[in-house]
């Protein structure tokens, strides 16, 4: 689908932009001239050390160094990804991706880049590329000043002389382990990726499942892993290495003769040829990161590269937390760089001379003080009216550098709150996110457990009824928990962070790429801000659109109803106006905004978790004349069966879009500011037929209006006109209170789906069995039954259908094309297939279940129109056995 632009008329919101309102920029930390502790680095795996000490860390576009004071500067690369800047100073070219590094005896830094090439950093700060290689993977120079570089694609390991003379040292070019015990350059390497020299000159590889040693005579022997063993069985330890299982990603060795190897927890070889663990758990899939309170075997660890000094202390580059590690032979284990931008400081002073670690939800209370879920320091923190901030819960807890595994919990003790909420007798509401419970402070301190075990809940609310909102985001749902204890499951559609309630009790969530809301009358849930699918991974060249929300992290309103998102996926603040204007503020200045509050003069309150600070601005109102911004989103009409999109194939990958849609079809159509905040629920008009305008909106396919059943801000029920038979492709025009928008559609004779039971493309269908009950795993269908299905989409009817119309019951229309279908891969028999009494656009399916099915559970259905298949995959019915 094509969408043209229309014309934004909204104006900025905050024209006198942001100010910081409580805590000390910690961001700044993460660059350079600061302690290394609190740097934060991106896509860290190349580690060396100088004959000084210094440490160097490769990482996706620069090399930063590390002092032996601790301090951490960038030598290499700007920061921006690219391949400039040789023949000039290494500081203000641009690199890619560093896989390895090396240094040599005359203080030259070689490095490999990308898998493209190797590039040199002189002693004087001048880059250059001393080769193109676009194999070369690990590095090591040995005591001649030779650069030695491991290609994994070419099953080789290849020597670059002093005078750039490059030849072959081990490897035939063919993949595999055979040679060994012989001379290196006749012997097979399997997928060579990095290299250590010992002091005694011989080369170790990491060399798939092992790791081969090539000794001073140019001799190749296996010293570690066994390739003939099945590959990821578990790995031994406290036997000979060459008898254990392993795969090899990074080896080092130190001057007492041990080698290291990635596998990619760390193990040792000593000189006995035995292999034991030093550093990380043995697991296929790591859990949560943790230091494990020093002790290095039982913390979790996925090594990238490592360099070892003369006591044997290996540092290596946790690839899980994106830290430069320290394991010691004692045991211990402690993070040297990469911590990131977490502080905690200040409490009992002004809260602009604080610090917060990810500071998340803002609630403020009828007295004006300031609540703060200070979520990496494991605390809720309070802002009195004179500025002073002060920790109220969780006080003793473990901050943000301290594992809390290392301190017996106490049941006063919060883990990664990312929710707060306060109520109008003062009682605190947490929502305590990594012990997946919420939690209520009373006044005087007593604290208790609101409702059941939650999963991971990130958002808390309370109204003034005493029921207790919660974004429940590990089980993807919103849940009410009432005054009574009793748990409601609202929605389970995907629900995260804070929330917001107007005057009239509407709800306002976050449902991660859209904001719903709640209808306290009606119940409804409807969206109101944002298409709902916004991709990080689409196509190259894709710019996201305003309407779209990346990750909706907090909703508030103004008090005019104005709706507020916190985008942490895009860095942004977005308006949808009381009039549907849309508009975007604080790319500048924000980074990850996660918190939003208003203040009774109307002051916003925006968190940045990144930054650790609270920024604070003064939204001016939406203009009385201001028009609409409406806008359809990238796959925003389909069918209103959950049908699958539509994915062109190519290079480069492309978003989905819409699947062709087919005359008569129902049409869900997702926008954002395409209808009123308030649903219009269409009835029918004296003639017994829908409207083609309500609340404001009017959709044309092809000149034609469309009978329209539901109309919202965020979506529209409809059905395609019947006019659409014999089209390929219909132009579309949107208009909403008088801003129009046009796109278009591709049009196809047919393109049924099923209604699903879980409104997903896949899944078991709403079905009836003979009874009238409904279809389940409890309730199957027998073989030889009558099960009723609802499809849409199934094209022109016989007589031709009218648009908006409920049939008659006397000359219900059929399908002109043929219907054919199947349950458990046999054909059924269809009994009728026609519309459906009452409804518009929906096709009733009466089959009969085949006698010949084998075995029962659910079976796989499949409908086909005029030979256009279900859109749909794995769509069942359950059969009795």
């Amino acid at each position: 689908m094509v969408i043209l632009p229309c014309v934004v008329t909204a104006q900025s919101f905050l024209p006198s932009g942001l100010s910081r309102f409580a805590g000390i920029d910690t961001s700044t930390l993460t660059g350079d001239n600061g302690p290394a502790y609190y740097a934060a680095f991106q896509g860290p795996v190349a580690v060396a050390r100088d004959s000084a000490g210094n440490l160097y860390i490769g990482e996706i576009a620069r090399i930063r160094k590390i002092d032996t004071h601790g301090v951490i500067t960038t030598i290499a690369g700007t920061g921006t990804a690219g391949e400039t800047g040789d023949g000039g100073p290494a500081s203000s070219a641009e690199i890619n991706y560093v896989g390895s590094i090396a240094i040599d005896s005359r203080a030259n830094l070689y490095f490999s880049e990308d898998q493209a090439r190797i590039r040199r950093i002189a002693p004087d700060g001048t880059i250059s590329t001393i080769a193109a290689d676009n194999n070369a993977a690990g590095l090591a120079v040995d005591a001649q000043d030779q650069l030695y570089v491991a290609e994994p694609n070419n099953a080789r390991v290849r020597v670059i002389a002093k005078n750039g003379t490059i030849s072959t040292f081990a490897g035939t070019g063919t993949p595999g382990y055979s040679g060994e015990g012989g001379p290196a350059v006749q012997a097979q390497l399997n997928q060579p990726v990095d290299l250590a020299f010992d002091a005694a000159g011989n080369l170790y590889v990491a060399d798939g499942q092992r790791v081969a040693k090539v000794d001073t005579h140019g001799l190749l022997t296996r010293i570690a892993g066994d390739p003939s063993l099945s590959f990821g069985i578990p790995s031994q330890d406290e036997v000979p290495a060459t008898q254990s299982s392993l795969t090899a990603f990074s080896v080092v060795t130190d001057p007492q003769g041990d080698v290291f190897v990635a596998t990619p927890r760390i193990r040792k070889i000593t000189p006995d040829g035995i292999i034991h663990a030093f550093a990380g758990i043995e697991e296929a899939n790591p859990q949560p990161f943790t230091e494990a309170c020093g002790d290095a075997l039982n913390a979790t660890v996925r090594a990238g590269g490592m360099k070892a000094d003369a006591s044997g202390d290996v540092f290596f580059t946790n690839l899980l937390v994106a830290r430069l590690e320290e394991a010691t032979p004692a045991g211990k284990i402690s993070t040297i760089a990469g911590a990131g931008p977490n502080l905690f400081t200040g409490d009992g002073g002004l809260a602009s001379a604080a610090t917060f670690a990810s500071p998340n939800a803002i609630a403020i209370d009828k007295q004006g003080n300031f609540f703060i879920a200070d979520t990496n320091n494991n605390r809720i923190r309070r802002i009195d009216a004179t500025g002073v901030v002060k920790t109220v819960v969780g006080d003793g807890g473990p901050v943000y550098n301290q594992d809390p595994a290392c301190s017996p919990d106490q049941d006063s003790f919060l883990r990664h709150p990312l929710g707060v909420a306060i109520d109008a007798a003062g009682d605190i509401f947490i929502a305590d996110t990594g012990k997946n419970r919420v939690v209520k402070i009373a006044p005087d301190g007593t604290q208790s457990t609101i409702g059941g075990q939650f999963s991971a809940p990130q958002g808390v609310l309370v109204d003034g009824a005493g029921n207790v909102f919660v974004t429940d985001s590990g089980n993807n749902a919103l849940r009410m928990v009432s005054p009574n204890g009793a748990i409601q499951t609202l929605w389970t559609n995907g629900a995260t962070g804070s929330m917001a309630m107007d005057s009239a009790g509407d709800l306002f969530f976050s449902a991660g790429t859209s904001v719903e809301r709640l209808s306290a009358v009606s119940g409804a849930i409807s969206p109101v801000a944002g298409t709902g699918e916004f991709t990080f991974a689409a196509a190259p060249g894709f710019v996201s659109g305003v309407e779209e929300i990346g990750a909706a992290s907090a909703v508030a309103l103004d008090a005019a109803g104005s709706i507020y998102v916190a985008d942490r996926g895009k860095g942004v603040i977005e308006r949808v106006s009381t009039h549907c204007a849309l508009t975007v503020e604080g790319g500048t200045t924000l980074r990850q905004p996660a918190g939003l509050a208003f203040d009774a003069k109307g002051n916003l309150y925006i968190s940045d978790a990144t930054q650790g600070t609270i920024w604070i601005g003064s939204p001016t109102p939406a203009p009385a004349g201001e028009s609409p911004t409406p806008y359809l989103g990238r796959t925003g009409i389909q069918s209103a069966a959950p049908a699958n999109l539509v994915t062109l194939i190519g290079e480069p990958p492309s978003p989905p879009i819409e699947a062709p849609i087919a005359p008569g079809q129902l049409l869900r159509i997702r926008g954002v500011c395409i209808g009123p905040f308030d649903p219009v629920f269409v009835g029918y008009g004296p003639g017994g037929t829908l409207s083609t305008s309500a609340g404001g909106t009017q959709i044309l396919f092809n000149g034609t209006a469309a009978p329209l059943i539901t109309v919202s801000a965020g979506q529209i029920i409809a059905q395609a006109p019947f006019e659409l038979d014999g089209q390929f492709q219909a132009p579309v025009e949107l208009t909403y209170n008088g801003v129009a928008i046009q796109s278009s559609i591709g049009v196809q004779a047919a393109n049924p789906a099923v209604f699903t039971i879980s409104n997903q493309p896949t899944g078991p269908a709403i079905a009836s069995n003979q009874d009238g009950t409904l279809n389940s795993a409890a309730n199957p269908a027998a073989k030889g039954s009558i099960v009723v299905l609802y499809a849409t989409g199934t094209g022109q009817t016989a007589p031709p259908g009218s648009d908006g119309t409920d049939p008659p019951n006397s000359a219900l229309p059929a399908p002109k094309l043929p219907v054919v279908a199947t349950v458990g891969s046999q054909n059924a028999d269809i009994l009728y297939a026609g519309d459906a009494p009452g409804f518009v656009g929906l096709t009733q399916l009466n089959i009969r279940v085949p006698a010949s099915i084998v075995g029962g559970g659910a079976q796989p259905i499949t409908l086909e129109v005029g030979g256009f298949p279900l859109n749909q995959s794995g769509v069942t019915i359950y059969v009795a056995p």
